[in-house]
């Protein structure tokens, strides 16, 4: 049996219902958002960029929890996209070969002049004092007037494949985004599969999919909390691809039976095999945009406490 720390909430429908389920800052992240699109509707941009800035992640999820900060906001760069064709045949390859138009324009230059755009404004606008725009390895770290905001500057990846291999000019692509962090890594991911998987998973299990998530997220921050877990063990992104991997049969009802339909669920998978939320990329490996199965068995063992 296992013996539940003092310190620990025994999970109960009430708390999982009325607390853990409840959706955290939602105006002040659109005011967030909003905040940092004004800043960049003011720059002067050269006629060849072409870009769209969008929400993502957990605000844009409807994942959020209250303690929740940082606002994920993509600054995606349209008038130049980067592809994969490796699923495509050569004589495939060929013909996009023969129909493609190449830029000489870069990521590298639209990024410098994304944080010149947001230095411009929050930082000799009078907006905030001091230097609130900073450089970090995946993003650029923004102190608005409300929330902080994680930019993301990327630009539109297109993953190429074969409708039919004995037709060389049959071939279609799924479009995600791509950017590369300061250290050199290339990430590359699909936010609008992630997003409508989710709402799709949302519906299928009767609106218990995103509650439920938020439900994980606060029981891991509680475990943070009272120092059975570290801060870095279950990021939030692998917790709602965790959550969408359970069959929509472990949604009930009752919100604890739900907790513990998920968890019975997962610790009886082959997490290895399961794919993120996108259902394009594995969600464990040794890469860096991966989770280990180490770290994922161990969350789900902490999490099972909180049922004793």
């Amino acid at each position: 049996m296992t013996i539940l720390s003092p310190d620990l909430i025994s999970v109960t429908e009430s708390q999982l219902e009325n607390h853990w389920s409840n959706r955290g800052a939602v105006k002040t992240a659109k005011k967030t958002h909003k905040s940092v699109r004004h800043a960049l509707d003011q720059y002067d941009w050269p006629d060849w960029v072409r870009y769209k800035a969008f929400l993502q992640g957990s605000y844009k999820n409807h994942t959020n929890i209250h303690g929740d900060s940082d606002v994920d906001t993509v600054i995606r760069l349209d008038s130049v996209y980067r592809k994969n064709l490796s699923a495509l045949t050569e004589a495939q390859k060929e013909v996009y070969r023969e129909r493609a138009s190449y830029a000489s324009n870069s990521l590298g230059d639209f990024r410098k002049r994304v944080v010149e755009a947001l230095r411009d404004h929050y930082n000799d606008d009078g907006i905030l004092a001091d230097d609130h725009v900073s450089e970090k390895d995946k993003c650029i770290a923004v102190e608005t007037p409300y929330l902080d905001a994680d930019v993301v500057v990327c630009q539109k990846f297109r993953l190429y494949y074969s409708t039919d291999d004995s037709d060389p000019k049959s071939f279609d692509y799924v479009t995600g985004i791509r950017f590369e962090t300061r250290s050199g890594n290339e990430i590359v991911n699909f936010p609008k599969q992630h997003y409508q998987n989710g709402t799709d998973k949302h519906q299928s299990t009767n609106r218990r999919f995103k509650p439920m998530v938020r439900c994980f997220k606060n029981a891991r921050t509680h475990l943070v909390e009272k120092r059975e877990i570290p801060e870095d063990l279950a990021p939030s992104y692998f917790i709602e691809c965790l959550v969408y991997n359970a069959p929509d049969g472990c949604f009930k009802q009752s919100y604890r039976d739900s907790f513990e339909a998920i968890i019975n669920y997962l610790q009886d998978s082959r997490l290895r095999e399961m794919y993120t939320q996108d259902e394009m990329l594995r969600m464990f490996g040794n890469e860096e945009t991966q989770w280990s199965t180490q770290k994922a068995e161990r969350t789900l063992r902490v999490w099972n406490k909180l049922l004793s």
